[in-house]
């Protein structure tokens, strides 16, 4: 910039970026002044900036301009109009701290990459977002540009005067920036202090007082500071090469190595190598292979942008949206070298129309629209890019088509040109890395769908970074899986249709889930299923759900659920007999297929004595659960209750040793708070003088039993007994010589914990463990789970470590004793899968008389389960003192009435005394 020596001021536009060339003499509006010669007066309110042909008003809302030392402040030269920052913050403890690569500067040293982002090469202006690689003990300093939030309050309206009610005042928030700056690294191990930014409320100031009903508050000044609360040393990571200064030597570090490759390349890499050590190898064909073998000696860059492109969701995107810095300032030629190879394609195989008018912007869209002749005023993107289509198919009527199919075509070239390129990846080679990617998790906490991540990368990382540990096992890997290649296709086929089954009723999108229930029901009734039924009967039971014909039951029922939805209740009939047909998947869930049978000829149907019949035959299946089994003899007696007649003496039979006496209960009351959190029902208000916090229905109850002789508890459902049956059979659950039930390094789990088979495999380990721990003294009992927590801390499985410290854990041992901690242990160990959830909700105890008490909280409007209420009467059978915890919702109106009617009785009491 000429001229002399400049300064950098602010004012406020709203618009998109406007070169200093590109703008052209002013016109004022009527609420601005006038800008003479390319001069713009900082007091205008809005303006109309002219850029080519084109000429747009615009607000002042945020803009940046130079001011030279020897002008005033009225008259200023545009250099560049810069588009707002989001100032969509929210005030709060947590304050906000960005850790941008660059500082927004209008230096001499900002040049333009090819995608057209702004790169700043200017060591004044340069910000990393973290520590450059270590060469030495110090490094230096080291600059985080911290955003704080300022909010001056504005005035409030009087809402009603006669009642003197002020609505509230309001925020309007207004970011400024600062800079923190460290000195040093910690200590010679490369390590970075990172701060811990918090924003706090300082002070409030009136301005000026309320001068009476009718007058407004003139205004509150709200300061804000900003403080670092907290160092954490961490691990310092290599600088981007991209974003670092031309000056900065290579990337390398003392000794002449290369810098470490980042995770997300480097979790790939391995997942490739672990497979190729595996008799998997062979589920994929020679090209797949050859282009694994080819990644792994792929160039860096290649390697990197490939992997990103893996993590992300499988579409087409734009070249400037596929900005990596890390990777390279411009990536167009790493995209050529991929496609060259096989694994992106470019704009040129782009045919879908649709897919191509929801690429481009709202401005080009727009454009596009205007060459066709149609309306664009109050459009939308959306709207645009659904006019061209219609544009295009309503042609059909009035031409040929031929003619139509060159609409199109127009449409599409148009659009194409507009778009300039854009990239995807290959469907074929995707397709192969999600196969690879599925093999390595099968087993893994990481085995789930993600709208197009890899949780396993990601998972990884986390392990490398020892934040996840699995505990220590033997893998043994005995049946395979999938036999051929195509047996991995199709699994994985199957997959995908129920996760967007499971997407579309999540959504609540019935029509679209049910036409993929329609072709889950082609699909499992081919030739191909029933084939592959014939080879899953050799599977052990556990293995089948990793079947495609395992995946398509799944799929089945939970199309049940979509045909209830629509009111199809005879084809939901129909789907649940066919599932109960089977004896070969989802075994598990037997019971509730039964009493979802006999619900629809009840209720829906209108059928009570064939439902009745269907509850019979359910109580006579050995599979269904304890849960299910209560809740079909629940059904059979209300159904008994209208149809005596048709009772059938076996059924009379089975239904008088299904008797329970009711389950004890106590109730409490909480108050119920003012405001419901959003998404929250029956949260309740605890006062303590002066303060009110709202709490649970849960830590209302905890409360009360607080003082009434219980001072420890915890809200844990079922982990606070995961917790215990993990420590107390540790060696059992991981314990060798079970074939597949470890198959992955990675595993928090073994495979079979959910079926049967856990049990049957380890039946006498698990009956000598439930024989010592019967036996075993309390002391002996408080030295066993304090020598498994210290040991296995931290590891991924059945206990959550941050619930439980070792003394509690000890504490919950003494107060529950050996007989009740081996029965519970035992009814785990059997039916983890039906016994893991109904578990109560709270356990409290007293360490000095050694007592402890479980407790099912529910609150207003709260019913009890059926694996709740066969849990809470397991428990009664073993001895434990356990209840039902009624919380009953009242308004503080009523406990102070209440309170002071009990203050008067006790009084008068007193009185008569």
């Amino acid at each position: 910039m000429s001229g002399g020596q400049s300064k950098i001021t602010n004012f406020f536009i709203s618009s998109s970026p406007v070169k200093t060339s590109a703008v052209r003499p002013v016109k004022s509006s009527p609420k601005s002044t006038t800008r003479r010669g390319g001069k713009l007066s900082l007091k205008n309110k809005s303006t109309r900036l002219f850029a080519g042909n084109q000429s747009k008003k615009v607000k002042l809302d945020s803009c940046r301009v130079a001011l030279p030392a020897d002008k005033d402040d009225s008259d200023v030269e545009i250099v560049e109009v810069v588009p707002p920052r989001n100032s969509a913050s929210k005030l709060g403890p947590g304050g906000n701290a960005e850790n941008k690569k660059l500082k927004e500067c209008l230096c001499e040293n900002v040049q333009k990459d090819s995608v057209g982002s702004p790169v700043c090469h200017s060591s004044e202006h340069f910000v990393p977002a973290e520590h450059e690689k270590c060469r030495d003990t110090e490094c230096g300093t080291v600059k985080l540009p911290v955003q704080t939030l300022l909010s001056p309050v504005k005035e409030s309206s009087i809402v009603n005067t006669t009642r003197n009610k002020i609505r509230g005042h309001k925020l309007g928030l207004k970011k400024e920036s600062g800079v923190i700056e460290l000195k040093k690294c910690c200590d010679e191990g490369r390590s970075e202090l990172k701060p811990t930014v918090q924003t706090v409320l300082s002070s409030v100031k009136k301005l000026s007082n309320v001068g009476g009903v009718s007058e407004k508050p003139s205004g509150f000044k709200l300061t804000v500071q900003t403080e670092i609360v907290e160092g954490q040393n961490m691990q310092c990571k290599p600088l981007d090469s991209a974003m670092r200064p031309p000056s900065d030597p290579p990337d390398e570090s003392t000794d002449g190595s290369t810098t470490k490759s980042p995770y997300y390349l480097e979790n790939l890499v391995l997942i490739v190598n672990s497979i190729k050590d595996t008799d998997d190898w062979d589920l994929f064909n020679q090209h797949e292979q050859e282009m694994f073998c080819e990644f792994l000696g792929a160039d860096d860059k290649c390697q990197k942008l490939l992997a990103r492109l893996l993590q992300r969701k499988h579409m087409w995107r734009r070249t400037y949206k596929i900005g990596y810095p890390d990777i390279a300032n411009d990536v167009s030629p790493i995209l050529l070298t991929l496609r060259d190879k096989g694994y992106v394609e470019d704009v040129t195989s782009l045919k879908d129309l649709d897919v191509a008018l929801r690429l481009l912007s709202p401005f080009e869209l727009k454009t596009l629209a205007q060459v066709f002749k149609l309306r664009t005023t109050g459009q939308g993107k959306g709207s645009l890019a659904d006019a061209l289509m219609d544009h295009c198919s309503k042609q059909q009527t009035v031409l040929f088509s031929s003619k139509q199919a060159s609409l199109q075509e127009l449409v599409l070239k148009r659009a194409l040109a507009l778009l300039g390129s854009a990239w995807k990846l290959c469907d074929e080679p995707r397709d192969a890395w999600r196969r690879l990617l599925r093999l390595f998790s099968l087993g893994t906490p990481w085995d789930m769908e993600e709208a197009g991540e890899t949780p396993q990368v990601y998972g990884l990382q986390l392990v490398a970074a020892g934040k996840m540990v699995f505990p220590e096992y033997e893998v043994s890997r005995q049946h395979k899986l999938f036999s051929t290649r195509l047996d991995l296709v199709r699994y994985e086929a199957s997959k995908i249709l129920e996760t967007e089954l499971i997407q579309a009723t999540a959504d609540k999108k019935w029509d679209k889930a049910r036409q993929l229930f329609d072709d889950v029901e082609k699909l499992a009734r081919s030739a191909e299923a029933l084939e592959y039924q014939d080879r899953d009967q050799s599977l052990t039971p556990f293995l089948r759900h990793y079947s495609m014909c395992g995946v398509y039951t799944r799929c089945r029922c939970l199309g049940v659920d979509v045909l209830q939805r629509l009111k199809e209740h005879r084809r939901a009939v129909k789907v649940l007999r066919d599932l109960l047909s089977q004896k070969l998947y989802c075994q598990s869930r037997r019971g509730h297929w039964w009493d979802r049978l006999a619900l629809n000829l009840e209720v829906h149907l209108g059928k009570p004595a064939e439902a009745l019949k269907v509850v019979h035959e359910g109580l006579d299946d050995p599979s269904i659960s304890p849960a299910a089994r209560h809740a079909l003899v629940t059904r059979a007696n209300r159904l008994a209750a209208r149809m005596p007649k048709d009772v059938l003496p076996s059924l009379k039979f089975l239904l008088e040793q299904e008797k329970w006496d009711a389950l004890p209960q106590v109730e409490i009351e909480g108050q119920l708070a003012d405001r419901m959190l959003p998404g929250r029902t029956n949260m309740f208000a605890a006062r303590d003088g002066t303060t009110m916090e709202v709490i649970s229905v849960e830590e209302v109850a905890l409360r009360h039993y607080n003082l009434h002789g219980y001072p420890k508890g915890v809200h844990g459902e079922g982990s606070t007994f995961h917790a215990l049956f993990g420590l107390l059979c540790w060696d059992v659950i991981y314990m060798s010589g079970v074939p597949d039930a470890f198959r992955s390094a990675y595993q928090a789990l073994p495979m079979d914990l959910h079926s049967n088979c856990f049990f049957t495999s380890r039946e006498q380990s698990f009956l000598e463990a439930f024989k010592v721990i019967s036996e075993s003294t309390t002391q002996e009992l408080e030295e066993k789970v304090a020598v498994a927590y210290t040991a296995h801390f931290g590891k991924a499985g059945l206990v959550q470590w941050d619930r439980f410290t070792c003394t509690d854990v000890q504490e919950i041992v003494r107060c529950m004793g050996s007989h009740v901690l081996s029965r519970i242990c035992e009814l785990l160990a059997r039916q983890f899968r039906h016994r893991r959830s109904g578990l109560p909700d709270l356990l409290v105890w007293n360490p000095e008389t050694g007592k402890a008490k479980a407790a099912e909280v529910k609150g207003p409007g709260d019913t009890l389960s059926p694996k709740q209420v066969v849990w809470l009467r397991e428990l009664l059978a073993m001895g434990v003192d356990c209840e039902v915890c009624r919380v009953t919702a009242t308004s503080s109106k009523r406990l102070q009435r209440k309170k002071a009617g009990a203050d008067d009785a006790r009084g008068c009491s007193e009185q008569t005394e």
